[in-house]
């Protein structure tokens, strides 16, 4: 999937700048289709409704504006009969009603033109057409009710060639239909000629689509910001956990490092290891008469070959620290008396 991103990207850089903006064009026709898809039908129909129209009638170009409910002639229109929708005879265009499946009106254009030469005489290359959707739900998923208009090619681009002798350049062209607006648009796939998505509307969707781009990057820059915010309130939240996970660490720790110490204490405090190293070092001709053990000092006396010999034996140990002479060590030659302290205490 990585791979398949960086040729995506690698390919972008290499495309040269007409296929750029050709594709950027597609793109922004598609989105304002998306966008006056969503606008109600009465209020695209307002907003789509050309103030002048023209037509040509004997050769010449006539001028209209729309009234309430019809036409009226108008003789002097002004700098706007450059900008004048073009009226086609009605003769001109074939119009018909299908079931289609409708999933969006830039997809519904795509699919019309590869099935314009079996829905009508037509070839797509011959012919310039739009359709309308029906207001009516839609039926068996996506399938609408649509009416395709649809006209020769030559012919419009002739109307449009006689209109460009006179200065006039259509913003669109479409079908009258007697109540005062215009049906369709058939400039939308002419090569060469004006293609305006709808006065009032293209005018409102060029601006709505950078207001939209820019609502766009403002949520998405409070996201990250409200995002930040979160985490910062999360990280700070679990400040006070750490924390106290830590003191109850350090107080797990000093409490194993205490139980160490009591059990070696103990260890050295029991008496049968005390008994059992002062045994061992104690030569074979000593015996004790007294070994008092009170796990801090041990008191021993006895009779031994060499009494002054047995400080440095029983200090060998490790056990005890220096030995002092208690009372036993005046008695008859031979005795010994000593006192021990131990070198750990509790």
């Amino acid at each position: 999937m990585r791979g398949a991103r960086l040729m995506d990207i690698k390919a972008l850089l290499n495309t040269d700048m007409t296929t750029l903006v050709r594709g950027l064009k597609r793109g922004l026709d598609w989105w304002a289709g998306e966008l006056s898809a969503l606008v109600p039908a009465r209020f695209r129909a307002r907003l789509t409704r050309p103030r002048l129209v023209v037509a040509i009638e004997r050769g010449e170009p006539v001028f209209y504006r729309s009234g309430t409910g019809s036409w009226r002639r108008v003789d002097k229109p002004g700098r706007a009969a450059v900008r004048a929708a073009l009226v086609v005879a009605p003769e001109a265009v074939l119009t018909g009603d299908f079931d289609y499946p409708v999933p969006s009106p830039g997809e519904l254009r795509r699919m019309l033109t590869l099935d314009l030469d079996r829905l009508t005489p037509f070839a797509a290359a011959d012919a310039v057409f739009d359709a309308e959707v029906a207001a009516d739900p839609a039926e068996k998923g996506a399938t609408r009710r649509i009416t395709l208009a649809v006209m020769r090619r030559e012919d419009l681009a002739r109307d449009l060639a006689l209109l460009a002798g006179k200065g006039i350049h259509p913003a669109s062209a479409g079908l009258a239909d007697g109540a005062g607006t215009l049906r369709f648009d058939f400039t939308r796939d002419l090569d060469g000629a004006v293609q305006a998505r709808g006065g009032r509307l293209g005018m409102a969707l060029r601006i709505a689509l950078p207001v939209l781009l820019l609502a766009n990057l403002g949520l998405l820059v409070l996201r990250d910001d409200f995002a930040t915010v979160s985490l910062r309130e999360a990280v700070e939240g679990q400040r006070l956990q750490v924390q106290r996970i830590e003191q109850l660490r350090r107080q797990v720790d000093r409490e194993e490092a205490r139980r160490r110490d009591l059990l070696d204490l103990a260890r050295r405090q029991a008496p049968l290891p005390v008994l059992d190293a002062v045994t061992r070092a104690l030569p074979d001709d000593a015996h004790a008469t007294r070994f008092d053990w009170n796990g801090a000092e041990l008191r021993l006396a006895g009779k031994a070959a060499d009494p002054g010999a047995l400080p440095a034996l029983i200090d060998a140990t490790g056990l005890f620290g220096p030995a002092r002479p208690l009372d036993e060590a005046a008695g008859p030659p031979g005795s010994f008396g000593l006192a021990l302290a131990a070198k750990v205490q509790p």
